[in-house]
């Protein structure tokens, strides 16, 4: 079966990532190899409209890299590599998601 590119992205291992948000002195030093993942990602999270989608694409990501999603967005919002309302709707969904899934477990 073939794979969507965004499912391929969800598997990047956290080294291909890391190495494009390496950060010297508040700068980020990226090659054009890093600069691509990085795009890769951004266009990734500009993609997903729904909330299904992008809690959908929050886990594929997490369960395969050792930082979690929202670490790359906050990134990307102090970077400006993405707007604050993209930031906020992907921060928001995925908080909103994990209060559903505590208050659950209370009750």
């Amino acid at each position: 079966m073939l794979e969507e590119p965004r499912d391929e992205l969800a598997r990047m291992s956290l080294g291909a990532l890391l190495r494009a948000l390496v950060q010297r002195r508040g700068s980020l030093k990226l090659n054009e190899t890093q600069h691509s993942s990085t795009h890769a990602l951004v266009d990734e999270l500009r993609k997903r409209n729904t909330e299904e989608s992008i809690l959908e694409f929050e886990e594929k990501f997490n369960s395969r890299n050792e930082k979690n999603l929202h670490i790359y967005i906050c990134r990307f919002l102090k970077n400006r590599s993405i707007s604050r309302a993209l930031a906020s709707k992907w921060l928001i969904t995925m908080i909103n998601d994990k209060e559903l899934k505590i208050n659950s477990l209370k009750n």
